[in-house]
């Protein structure tokens, strides 16, 4: 579950830069969503809306966080269940195929502060400006005082895990959010080929599935096994480690199930027919990727006029 929505800058949006790098024509709308683990089911149902109202042809999902980057680790609780990853989701309209996708998501503010960085916004500010310092004001956020857990920690970089009430909700809300997708969708778990549940661990996987009524060889963990809890690429990526490589017009019913920050969880019975899916690959960074050095070089000349460099 993402602790944390992490923006390349706080404005203008991701989806800008990203539009750029892919050449991607003016027409094209770009907007970034904010919304965790759930994420990639959140788009996706955005993406059927889209395409349904006639808006759209073509909507191109793109998910990606770096938890294991930040996290403590010594915070031998949440440092080794987490991964980085990105994944690239097409949905693109077809006539000559004839399939529902049905969707269920759900919020619960009550739950806000069970799983969130305290620090992180306006609400409680870190100033941290180095050409108009304020120690004084900042003194209380970078005071260190110990974690439950035992650790050194402070309110500007500490990420807030109330684990039972996260593992509670999980556990009640979801199964129960599943079994009314489907029965709205009208379907039975014999009906449904594979449940993709976000990979937040192995545990978490089987008590949803066994409480959803559904059989281990139906659900499976591979992503959580291989990369950890990718937050909200956990089920894009579980999808191409399942079906890596496969090119079909044969239709695969999935269940695809996801919940975190928020509260907040987002369910689908979704066709994949006519698909292409590329499997799992390790990313490089290509060879003009600007690094931390660069990036502070490149706006230090932008911001003096030296637009040459």
């Amino acid at each position: 579950m993402s602790l944390e929505d992490r923006a390349f800058h706080v404005c203008p949006a991701t989806a800008f830069y990203i539009h750029e790098k892919l050449g991607l024509p003016k027409t094209c709308m770009a907007f970034d969503i904010n919304q965790g683990c759930p994420g990639w089911v959140v788009a996706m149902y955005l993406a059927h809306g889209m395409i349904e109202s006639g808006a759209c042809k073509k909507v191109l999902i793109l998910t990606g966080d770096t938890p294991a980057e930040y996290l403590d680790q010594s915070d031998r609780q949440n440092a080794p269940l987490f991964g980085d990853s990105a994944a690239a989701t097409l949905v693109e309209r077809d006539d000559s195929e004839k399939s529902s996708t049905f969707f269920e998501i759900g919020s619960d503010g009550s739950g806000f502060e069970y799983l969130i960085k305290p620090g992180l916004g306006e609400r409680l500010k870190f100033w941290g400006r180095p050409q108009f310092p304020n120690p004084e004001f900042d003194a209380p956020m970078l005071e260190v005082f110990k974690s439950a857990d035992g650790r050194d920690v402070n309110l500007a970089g500490e990420d807030f895990m109330d684990g039972l009430a996260v593992f509670n909700f999980t556990i009640t809300v979801v199964p129960q959010s599943i079994k009314s997708l489907m029965a709205r969708a009208n379907v039975e778990e014999k009906d449904i080929e594979l449940l993709m549940l976000h990979q937040a661990n192995k545990q978490i996987v089987q008590t949803i599935a066994t409480s959803a009524g559904f059989p281990m060889e139906k659900v499976p963990y591979s992503a959580f096994e291989n990369y950890g809890n990718q937050t909200i690429s956990s089920i894009p990526s579980l999808i191409c480690r399942e079906l890596g490589g496969r090119m079909s017009k044969e239709s695969v019913r999935m269940l695809c199930s996801s919940f975190g920050s928020g509260l907040s969880w987002a369910s689908c019975v979704i066709e994949m027919g006519n698909m292409y899916c590329g499997g799992v690959l390790d990313f490089e960074k290509p060879a003009d990727h600007k690094g931390r050095k660069s990036l502070l070089d490149y706006w230090k000349n932008k911001i003096q006029g030296n637009t040459n460099d």
